[in-house]
C-alpha cells in the first residue's frame, strides 16, 4: 500500500479471558537511576518518597544503581538505549514525555499523575512464593489484555531489596545538600557530605527478564480479552536479606521505538485461581447453559475474604443472564449492572467457583464475567470471563470500532439481520459457526486482511463474502493471494486532486451492482492511494468499479499510463463455489451518502440473492 502523506524458567500460558467492566488499575513504575557517588541523588530520594506517600501502591518506586557496589548491568543498557545524560534522573513507565524518556526529579510528580489518569491497556497481577530454606523464589506475572496492542510485549520481574548497607565508597552516600543554602527544609540538610552506613532503599538487585523483558509466546498483536502469564524462578543471593526483599512484576513493550512499561504490580503472596480445562469461548444452541468451573486456593494460614462481582457485557442479548455460585453464595445478573457478594476461602483450603452464561432465545453473542477482589488487598484482582455465540447465526458483519462502521447503512433495510462481531472473535469461532452463509469484512480506510483472516476466507466453503477497505487489495499482494480471486495487482492509481484528495470513480455500465450508480461519482481518499487489479479469471470475475478518467499508476517504482476502464479496484466473482465482492476502497471514500448507501445495498442484495435461491 502507498500512504498519502538469571531466569531458570519462563512459561507462557494463554487463556481467553477478559477484564471486567470495573475500572482497571493502572499502576505507574517510577525508576530512579542513582548511585552512592551521586551527591544530588539524595534529593531524588526525597522526591520519590513524597510521591509514594501521596499515591501509595499505585506508584511503584525502585532505584537502579550505577557506578557503586549495588550496580546492575542492565542499568547501562537502559541508559544507553533511552538517552540518559545525567544523575539523578528517572523514568515514569519509560514513557517518552515531550521527546525524553528520562526526566529531572522536578517532573516526576506531574508525569506520575498523568500516567495514573491513563486507562490501563492491560491489567497486571504479580504473585510469589519463597522457600526460605532454599532461597528459591517463584514469581508469577499475569497480564489481562484490556486494549488491543500491535507491538512486541514482554514480561519482567524485579527483585528489590530494602535497607541495603555496606562498608566503603560503594555504599557511603554522597550528599550535596549538606548545609546547602536553599535546602534548609530538606531532610538531608543536616546530614554530613558523606553519609557513612547509609541505608539504601528500593534497590533493584536483579532484573529477571533483563533490561527489556522475556519473550514468551505473546503474539505481536494482542486483542482485548486475551490472558498471558509468565513464571520466573530464581535464587535469592545469600548476601541479600531475605526478609527485606520484595518483588515487582510488569508487562513492557519492546519495539524499536517503544520501551514503555504497560503496567506493573507489587508482588503479593500467591493467591491461586486455577482454570478448568474447559474452553472459555463456545458456540452453543439458543436456550442453553454454558459454564466453567474454577478453583480458588488459599495457601496461607488465614481465612481470605473475596468480594465477587458478576455481570454480563453490553453486547450480551437482553434475555441472556450470568450466574455465579460458590457454596451458599449465589449471584445472578441480567444486565451490565453488577451484582456483588462475598465468599470466604478458609486457611490452607480451596473453593470451587461456578460461572454460568445462560443463553436465551435471542440470537447473538454475549459474555458472563466475574471479578474477585481480595479484601484488604484491592490490588489483588482476578477476572474470568466466558463467551458464547449462538450456533444459528447465518450473517455476520466483521468490523472494529465505530468511526467507519457499516452498521448505519444496514439499519431500516433488509440487511439489518447481520450480527456484528470483532474479527478476532470470529476467528476464534469460525470452525464451529457452520451455519454462516454471508460475511461482510469491513476493514475501513486503514486496515488490510491479516494472514489468519485470508486463510479463513479461502478455506471456509459455501460462504459469500463482501470484503472492503482501502488496505484489502494491498494485503493480498504479498504473498500472492489475489490469484485466488482471479486477479493480479498492477499498482496503485496516482489520482488524488487538491487538499481533499479528490478522486472521480465510476460504476460498471450494465452491472447488476453498480450499473445504476452512474459514471461520475465523487470520492475523497482518506489514507491510501487506491490499489488496482487486473482480472485474470474472465469466466468468473466481473469488474464493478473503476476510475472515471484515464490516468497513471505506480508499479515497482515506475509510472505507467492506465485507461479508466483498466483502473479497476472493485470486482465480483462467482469462483470458488461462492459469491464474493472485493472492493478496494472503504465505502466512506464516496462523498455522496446516498450513493454509498445504494452501493452497499446492491452488493448485499446480490450476495443474499444467491443464499435465497439456495434456500
Amino acid at each position: 500500500m502507498k500512504k498519502l502523506s538469571s531466569i531458570l524458567l519462563a512459561i507462557a500460558i494463554v487463556a481467553l479471558v477478559t477484564a471486567g467492566t470495573n475500572a482497571q488499575i493502572k499502576n505507574v513504575l517510577l525508576e530512579q537511576h542513582t548511585g552512592a557517588w551521586c551527591g544530588w541523588c539524595v534529593d531524588g530520594t526525597v522526591v520519590m518518597d513524597e510521591i509514594l506517600e501521596l499515591y501509595g501502591d499505585q506508584v511503584i518506586g525502585v532505584k537502579i544503581h550505577s557506578g557503586d557496589a549495588m550496580e546492575i548491568p542492565e542499568q547501562s543498557v537502559i541508559a544507553g538505549a533511552l538517552g540518559l545524560t545525567g544523575y539523578p534522573t528517572g523514568s515514569v513507565d519509560r514513557k517518552n514525555f515531550g521527546g525524553s524518556v528520562f526526566l529531572s526529579r522536578g517532573s516526576w510528580k506531574a508525569s506520575c499523575e498523568s500516567q495514573i489518569q491513563q486507562k490501563a491497556k492491560a491489567e497486571v497481577d504479580c504473585l510469589y512464593t519463597v522457600d526460605k530454606d532454599t532461597r528459591i523464589v517463584k514469581i508469577q506475572v499475569m497480564a489481562n489484555i484490556i486494549d488491543p496492542m500491535d507491538f512486541p510485549l514482554k514480561f519482567n520481574a524485579y527483585i528489590v531489596e530494602d535497607d541495603v548497607t555496606g562498608v566503603g565508597s560503594g555504599y557511603d552516600q554522597s550528599n550535596y545538600l549538606s548545609s546547602r543554602a536553599g535546602f534548609e527544609d530538606n531532610p538531608y540538610y543536616d546530614q554530613p557530605p558523606t553519609i557513612v552506613g547509609y541505608h539504601h532503599m528500593k534497590v533493584v538487585r536483579k532484573m529477571l527478564g533483563g533490561a527489556w523483558g522475556v519473550a514468551i509466546d505473546i503474539p505481536e498483536t494482542v486483542q482485548a480479552g486475551e490472558f498471558y502469564c509468565c513464571q520466573f524462578v530464581s535464587k535469592i543471593d545469600e548476601a541479600w536479606k531475605i526478609d527485606d526483599v520484595n518483588f515487582v512484576g510488569m508487562l513492557q513493550a519492546d519495539a524499536e521505538d517503544n520501551k514503555e512499561i504497560i503496567n506493573s504490580a507489587y508482588a503479593v503472596e500467591d493467591v491461586l485461581l486455577f482454570d478448568s480445562n474447559a474452553p472459555t469461548k463456545q458456540v452453543v444452541p439458543p436456550v442453553s447453559d454454558f459454564n466453567n468451573v474454577y478453583t480458588l486456593e488459599n495457601p496461607t494460614g488465614e481465612d481470605q475474604t473475596y468480594t465477587v462481582t458478576v455481570s454480563t457485557t453490553g453486547r450480551t442479548p437482553a434475555d441472556w443472564s450470568a450466574e455465579f455460585s460458590c457454596g451458599t453464595t449465589e449471584l445472578t445478573t441480567t444486565d451490565i449492572n453488577n451484582t456483588s457478594g462475598q465468599i470466604v476461602v478458609p486457611a490452607n483450603s480451596s473453593a470451587e467457583l461456578l460461572l454460568t452464561l445462560k443463553v436465551g432465545s435471542i440470537l447473538g453473542f454475549g459474555d458472563a464475567q466475574i471479578v474477585l477482589v481480595l479484601e484488604g488487598t484491592p490490588t489483588v484482582r482476578r477476572t474470568r470471563m466466558i463467551t458464547a455465540v449462538t450456533s444459528e447465526i447465518e450473517k455476520l458483519l466483521l468490523e472494529t470500532g465505530s468511526g467507519y462502521s457499516m452498521r448505519p447503512y444496514l439499519e431500516n433495510t433488509d440487511h439489518n439481520d447481520l450480527f456484528t462481531l470483532d474479527p478476532a472473535d470470529y476467528l476464534a469461532f469460525a470452525d464451529k459457526m457452520t451455519k454462516v452463509k454471508l460475511i461482510v469484512w469491513n476493514k475501513g480506510p486503514a486496515d488490510g486482511l491479516s494472514a489468519d483472516e485470508i486463510d479463513i476466507i479461502k478455506n471456509t466453503k459455501n460462504v459469500n463474502h463482501f470484503i472492503c477497505g482501502d488496505g484489502v487489495i494491498g494485503s493480498l499482494v504479498y504473498p500472492d493471494n489475489l490469484s485466488y480471486f482471479g486477479l493480479e495487482w498492477i499498482g496503485w492509481n496516482l489520482e488524488a486532486q487538491g487538499p481533499t484528495y479528490a478522486v472521480w470513480i465510476s460504476g460498471q455500465e450494465g452491472d447488476v451492482i453498480t450499473g445504476n450508480l452512474g459514471g461520475n461519482i465523487e470520492g475523497h481518499l482518506i489514507q491510501y492511494y487506491v490499489n488496482l487489479v487486473r482480472i485474470t479469471d474472465t469466466d468468473n470475475v466481473m469488474p464493478i468499479m473503476h476510475f472515471r478518467d484515464n490516468g497513471y499508476r505506480a508499479y515497482n517504482n515506475f509510472r505507467y499510463s492506465v485507461s479508466a476502464n483498466d483502473a479497476i479496484f472493485g470486482v465480483r466473482t462467482t469462483g470458488n463455489n461462492a459469491r464474493t465482492v472485493l472492493l478496494g476502497i472503504s465505502p466512506y471514500i464516496i462523498a455522496d451518502e446516498n450513493v454509498r448507501r445504494t452501493l452497499i445495498k446492491n452488493i448485499l442484495d446480490w450476495l443474499v440473492s444467491d443464499i435465497s435461491a439456495e434456500n
